[in-house]
């Protein structure tokens, strides 16, 4: 079994070199946690427990600490003081936030588009979307949004989006429609791509705002009751 720690068992063991191997094992560790966080192996609201996430990842609690603190940081856990570390819930609030983030940024990427760009991009999600892709339906998904913030040519919009994009792909997982939702919504990604290429970028804005607007009822009425 390979562990965050024995990845890295080769550096040097300098007084410098065991900050940064420590850095480094926590970053490890991180992408691991995440990985299994967005593969389905752990549900919305579980608690972890430090000690035997530490014992399993064969890393120092300290390590288990720092990478808390990073997938807080996306969204991914939450922190409750007096009571420990869980994988995060999501609300209807909350949802809502995430989507505003998707109308403001993707839709205004969109329209900011020249007619040039707008082909290439179009161009692109066909390629990520059509029949010919090698992805699953959520990676689809996952390609579809972050293609359109990354023609924002903005560095930060993008690693704000993959933050988003892992939030939503959490609260996913947590409810067995999610299939159906990627399923339902799939034909508007090659809808929007053919419009983009053929048409306006201002069209192809319109079309993605409806788009988001259905499906954050369709996320929402799956929702357990109690989080409406």
């Amino acid at each position: 079994m390979t562990t965050p720690g024995s990845i890295l068992d080769d550096q040097t063991h300098t007084s410098s070199g065991e900050k940064q191997q420590d850095v480094s094992v926590a970053d490890v560790t991180a992408t691991v946690l995440r990985r299994e966080i967005l593969a389905g192996k752990h549900y919305s609201g579980e608690q972890l427990r430090e000690t035997q996430l530490a014992a399993r990842l064969q890393v120092s609690r300290n390590t288990i600490r720092q990478v808390y603190r990073k997938l807080e940081s996306e969204g991914l856990l939450t922190h409750i003081p007096h009571h420990g570390v869980f994988i995060a819930s999501f609300d209807k609030q909350r949802i809502r936030e995430l989507y505003a983030f998707r109308h403001v940024v993707e839709c205004g990427t969109l329209r900011s588009l020249s007619k040039s760009q707008a082909k290439l991009l179009g161009e692109e999600i066909l390629s990520i979307c059509g029949s010919q892709s090698s992805l699953n339906l959520p990676e689809r998904n996952n390609a579809f949004h972050l293609a359109i913030v990354r023609a924002s040519g903005s560095p930060d919009l993008l690693a704000t989006a993959e933050s988003i994009q892992a939030q939503l792909r959490l609260c996913f997982l947590s409810y067995p429609q999610s299939i159906e939702l990627h399923a339902r919504y799939a034909d508007r990604h090659i809808s929007i791509a053919k419009v983009l290429i053929e048409d306006t970028p201002n069209h192809a804005a319109d079309l993605l705002s409806a788009y988001l607007n259905e499906s954050f009822s369709a996320v929402t009425a799956a929702l357990p009751l109690a989080d409406r």
